[in-house]
């Protein structure tokens, strides 16, 4: 078996077990951000239970962070506290308990990143390159 035939399969077979379309923006931003581990898992969890479901929030239980995560209740609480006023998460009150979601802000934020700033600069120098190539 080739290398492209391997590469191949092993790709099938991540995209077999899911996947969760992402905004290059929101991956941007984050990179940027420079989340420390324990907000990042936050993060990377609550952008699972909504991203990954197409849903904009979901009601999400202290007990489900700290068996997704391992961080201690009352560190995913100061946790979610940080994370909501930096502005990266929202989190909305019901009578049923909070509901957690990604602030869509930061696709703004990402769409300014250095990193977008880079691949766009890249995808103009190969466009210029291309059509100077025809030009005496």
């Amino acid at each position: 078996m080739s290398q492209a035939n391997s590469t191949t399969l092993t790709f099938q077979a991540m995209l077999d077990d899911g996947f969760i379309m992402t905004p290059n923006g929101l991956l941007n931003a984050i990179a940027e951000l420079g989340l420390s581990k324990r907000k990042f898992l936050i993060f990377v969890f609550v952008f699972n239970k909504t991203f990954g479901f197409r849903k904009a929030f979901d009601r999400i239980a202290l007990s489900q962070f700290v068996d997704a995560t391992g961080i201690a209740k009352q560190h995913i609480s100061q946790l979610l506290k940080e994370l909501v006023s930096e502005k990266i998460l929202i989190r909305q009150t019901t009578d049923a308990g909070y509901l957690y979601g990604i602030n869509p802000a930061l696709l703004d934020i990402g769409k300014q990143s250095k990193l977008s700033q880079h691949k766009t600069k890249k995808v103009e120098d190969s466009v210029t390159q291309t059509s100077n190539q025809g030009v005496p």
